[in-house]
Formats: structure tokens, C-alpha cells, sequence
């Protein structure tokens, strides 16, 4: 895509992101994602490279941001009890950077996006099976719920009968439940920001939208 104004590319990073970066994901994103991106653009983003024109930005200062948050002690959170971010938050982290060069490449303030590089490395991820209940478990946890009140234990055995997320389970309705075919129809999850009241969001994907069959 061309230059649109042989100006632009001498933008600010820190001036990009927050006067034209942040009005466009709050159009495309949800809000949990859209705080999430303006978390890492805060306190990572534009503290180190914001004071840099968008032409000088390349795949190097990617890469110092990955092995930053990989391995340096001052990335490390204190939510997390010191330990460093694991290589899945690391990339998810790197990716909000990907993204505010890609949309400069839409908006026609940079040519290309010079974080695409095949010399960029991220953390290793480390292989880990997949941990489900057991039988013995599964009744154990039945068990366990005997005498708690009905509400609790639908919230309880909601997920580990039907495999929903808890975002969808807060979303559903009574009208969501068809009794007669023992189907529940999921098209939205809540989520919550600090200090705001629940709201509700339509799946990231059309993958997200379903029914699923639930036992007699």
C-alpha cells in the first residue's frame, strides 16, 4: 500500500497508537481485548518506543520486546509471584505491537509492516498434555454437590456437562434452553470491566455461535 502523505511515516509510535490506533479496535474489538491491548500499549509500547517515528520502527525492536518479557527480571509481574510471563502471554503480548503496524500500514502511514520478519524468535513453548476428570473424579464431584442448593450445583455442573466457557454460562437465558430437543443455543458471552456494570458480546467467531445437546 502506497504513502498516502510523505509525512506521515515520521509519525510518533506513542502519537499513532493514541489518537489513531485506539479509536480503530475500539470499533473492530471487544472491550476485554480492547483493555487488554491499551495495557500493553501503556505500559509497555509507548513508554519504551513511543517517542520513535513509525519509519524508524523495525523487526529489532520487536524482537528486544519479545526477549524483554521472556527473560528480562523487570518484566516479571507481581500478580504472578515473580515469575517471569510464560512464552503463550509473551507472543500474545508481541502481537499487540503486530498490530498497531499493521493497522499503520492501513491507514496508509507506513508502507509495509517491518515486524514481519522470519528472523524473529519467541520463547519456546513446552509441550503439556491436556489434563481431563477421570470417571472416579467426575462422581466424586457429583458427590460433593449433593447438598448444596440447586442453583449451585447448575452452575457448577454446567461446564463440566456441556463443555461451556463461564462467560457463556453467565450469557445464557431460559430462552436459550430447548427442553422438548434437550439443546441449549450459545451466541454471546458477558464480560465485566472494572468499575462498569456486565455487559454481553457476540463470539469472537462464528465457531463460537451453538447448540449443544445436553444429557436426559
Amino acid at each position: 500500500k502506497s504513502v498516502v502523505d510523505p509525512f506521515f511515516p515520521q509519525m510518533k509510535l506513542g502519537d499513532f497508537i493514541t489518537q489513531y490506533y485506539y479509536p480503530r479496535v475500539r470499533e473492530k474489538l471487544s472491550p476485554n481485548t480492547v483493555r487488554f491491548y491499551r495495557k500493553v500499549c501503556g505500559q509497555f509500547l509507548i513508554p519504551t518506543f513511543g517517542t520513535m517515528a513509525l519509519c524508524e520502527i523495525s523487526h529489532h525492536h520487536l524482537q528486544m520486546f519479545i526477549d524483554f518479557l521472556a527473560y528480562s527480571p523487570d518484566a516479571k509481574k507481581s500478580d504472578r509471584g515473580g515469575k517471569t510471563l510464560s512464552p503463550t502471554t509473551v507472543k500474545r503480548y508481541a502481537s499487540v505491537f503486530m498490530s498497531v503496524m499493521t493497522e499503520a500500514v492501513r491507514m496508509g502511514y507506513i508502507e509495509e509492516n517491518p515486524l514481519h520478519h522470519e528472523s524473529i524468535t519467541y520463547p519456546r513453548q513446552k509441550k503439556t498434555e491436556l489434563e481431563i476428570y477421570s470417571p472416579d473424579e467426575v462422581q466424586a464431584f457429583f458427590s460433593a454437590l449433593s447438598d448444596e442448593p440447586p442453583m449451585t450445583r447448575l452452575l457448577l455442573l454446567t461446564p463440566l456437562l456441556l463443555g461451556l466457557r463461564r462467560a457463556e454460562i453467565v450469557a445464557l437465558k431460559w430462552s436459550d434452553v430447548d427442553f422438548t430437543n434437550r439443546t441449549v443455543h450459545i451466541d454471546r458471552s458477558a464480560y465485566k470491566l472494572p468499575g462498569k456494570e456486565q455487559g454481553l458480546k457476540a463470539p469472537k467467531s462464528l465457531h463460537g455461535i451453538r447448540k449443544v445437546c445436553y444429557p436426559e
